[in-house]
């Protein structure tokens, strides 16, 4: 919480977070529910509505190697919606560098360092060790993962507008929401550049992601020219060819299905180890290798229908939950349930197996009801 200006201001820190590669030291937490639980009012949980974000400047350097910390600057711009004396937002497991965190009225402004003292593996950036010990860095920021990067407006309902720079060795690629708008040498590290994006579309903080590795990367476009790109490991990029086959075309069809565009610059799909089910990042969606990946050799007709379901699920996702998006988390069926459902329309659009039409009647019939429960 922080002294706050009237109108519009600037909110400026340096960042630093440390990560680790998960290993036998890390121990999973698990909350236990009791009846005492749920007696906390939401409203205790929730950000002051007096300001709201405009737009952030993100600046952050993965070092995947060495003491695997990220290094990092952000500058928020805030609108003042209500007279307040404070300043507050979401920042998880960030230390102050320097004892001084000005607010100043937008057009101005002064940063300090800022280091992070621990990490979650589950939240925030995954570390995978291969066999020729090579690191990659990724970001799973849904639901309340983002603030543990840089301080923020963590909560779906308050979107902005972000200006996303990666600094990354020369031997990797870093992707983010947006296409790279122009990469530079960074001054004092040989071997480092900085990668800096597109400004995104409107969206809240929970959708923002990157990728930094050395993954492999095909591209196409659409019939409307969007640059679309599956990227993957070296030894698996063969077998996303299925998902660069039908991810356009599923996308073409609920672009005509809603009669809204598409809303980014482009769109990637990444296949990665150690990766739970798939996340709807606008413009670059993560999946398991299990879910996007599709070998005719060696996989079943039921995973290729597995991987449609899931690349139809995830584009889906892109107007309803990315583009439409619930006010609070408890309203989250508003996003997986109408995702749930639409799945099965583009499935059965593009899919070369059989026709989907029946299984998305009995989803309304016997589950959808189901997908209200949040």
């Amino acid at each position: 919480m922080y002294n706050s200006c009237s109108n519009r201001c600037n909110f400026v820190l340096l960042s630093r977070l440390n990560f680790q590669q998960p290993g036998k030291d890390i121990v999973p937490v698990r909350h236990l529910i009791t009846k005492e639980s749920g007696k906390a009012p939401a409203s205790e949980w929730r950000l002051p509505t007096a300001l709201k974000p405009i737009h952030y400047v993100v600046r952050l350097q993965p070092i995947t190697g060495g003491n695997f910390s990220i290094l990092g600057h952000v500058d928020i711009e805030i609108e003042v919606v209500e007279t307040t004396t404070n300043v507050t937002l979401n920042m998880y497991a960030i230390d102050a560098l320097e004892q001084s965190i000005k607010v100043e009225p937008a057009g101005g402004g002064a940063g300090v360092g800022i280091q992070s003292t621990s990490f979650d593996a589950i939240r925030e950036f995954y570390t995978v060790q291969l066999d020729e010990a090579l690191y990659f860095a990724l970001t799973q920021f849904e639901a309340i993962g983002a603030r543990r990067a840089f301080p923020c407006f963590d909560e779906p309902s308050l979107k902005a507008t972000f200006d996303i720079t990666l600094g990354r060795l020369d031997t990797m690629t870093a992707f983010s929401n947006t296409p790279i708008k122009s990469t530079t040498p960074i001054g004092g590290q040989p071997g480092w550049s900085w990668d800096e994006y597109e400004t995104t579309v409107l969206m809240p903080t929970y959708l923002l992601a990157f990728v930094v590795s050395d993954f492999a990367q095909n591209t196409t476009t659409t019939s409307t020219g969007l640059p679309y790109g599956v990227v993957a490991r070296q030894q698996t990029i063969a077998n996303s060819k299925y998902a660069l086959d039908k991810g356009p075309q599923v996308l073409e069809f609920f672009e005509i299905y809603f009669q809204i565009p598409y809303a980014e610059a482009k769109m990637d799909m990444v296949a990665t180890l150690d990766f739970s089910g798939a996340m709807e990042n606008w413009g670059l969606i993560l999946y398991g290798e299990d879910v996007m990946l599709y070998d005719p050799a060696v996989n079943s007709l039921d995973d290729k229908q597995w991987v449609m379901r899931f690349i139809a699920h995830e584009t889906a996702h892109q107007w309803f939950g990315n583009l439409v998006t619930m006010g609070w988390w408890s309203h989250i069926w508003l996003n997986e349930g109408f995702a749930e459902f639409l799945e099965y329309y583009g499935t059965d659009f593009v899919s070369d197996i059989y026709h989907w039409s029946n299984n998305g009647q009995r989803y309304l019939m016997g589950y959808y009801p189901g997908s209200h429960d949040s």
